[in-house]
């Protein structure tokens, strides 16, 4: 395991309540090319905190690369109703443009 995801773990543990370390370590598994812990990573954030937006985006486009369509579409989805909960526009457009390439890719 790298120093770096071990730094990110130690940090998890000492800002339990915050999202931002766990969705930093989705992100750090994803570039290091450790899919199936990083889609495990963005579960548990999902699981403990469903309203933090920028997972979603992340998250779909994980499972885009893992050819886990279905999986990915209803990430982007699920995404799409907590941003427009939060009222998040940016997000919302982000995640809505994600999901319109993959209805465009589906026809080609």
């Amino acid at each position: 395991m790298s120093s770096r995801i071990e730094e990110i773990i130690a940090f998890i543990e000492l800002a339990k309540d915050d999202p931002f370390p766990r969705y930093g370590l989705a992100m750090e598994y994803k570039n290091l090319g450790l899919f199936k812990e990083a889609h495990e990573a963005f579960l548990s954030l999902r699981r403990l905190f469903p309203q933090y937006v920028p997972q979603y985006l992340m998250h779909g486009h994980l499972l885009l690369e893992m050819k886990e369509m279905a999986q990915a579409r209803a990430c982007l989805e699920r995404g799409l109703l907590e941003a427009e909960r939060a009222k998040n526009e940016h997000a919302r457009s982000e995640i809505a443009q994600a999901l319109q390439q993959m209805e465009f890719s589906d026809d080609e």
